[in-house]
């Protein structure tokens, strides 16, 4: 079932937001969208499953999930049951 795409922006604007807030709790050094967005792989699964693709094409053999999320364990349930299937091909 395809997400309408005022819903996919909302939950992307909404997992940015999340991510931002967290990250910020853990550093004193300011966290913006732009730096999450740019090391991280933020928003609907099937984003961050594009994300991870462009970072294996540039190289990347490894990578390290952070839970950047007011909710981390329903993050990490998310990525076992969405996301790792799309990016291992399960």
């Amino acid at each position: 079932m395809r997400v309408p795409e005022r819903q996919y922006r909302r939950n992307a604007e909404h997992a940015l937001a999340d991510a931002v807030t967290a990250w910020q709790g853990e550093t004193a050094r300011v966290i913006t969208p732009e730096l999450v967005r740019e090391v991280a792989a933020v928003g609907p699964v099937g984003s961050c499953a594009e994300r991870f693709a462009e970072l294996a094409e540039a190289g990347a053999t490894d990578v390290m999930i952070g839970l950047l999320s007011a909710d981390p364990k329903r993050l990490m349930h998310r990525i076992t049951e969405s996301l790792l299937p799309l990016i291992t091909g399960d």
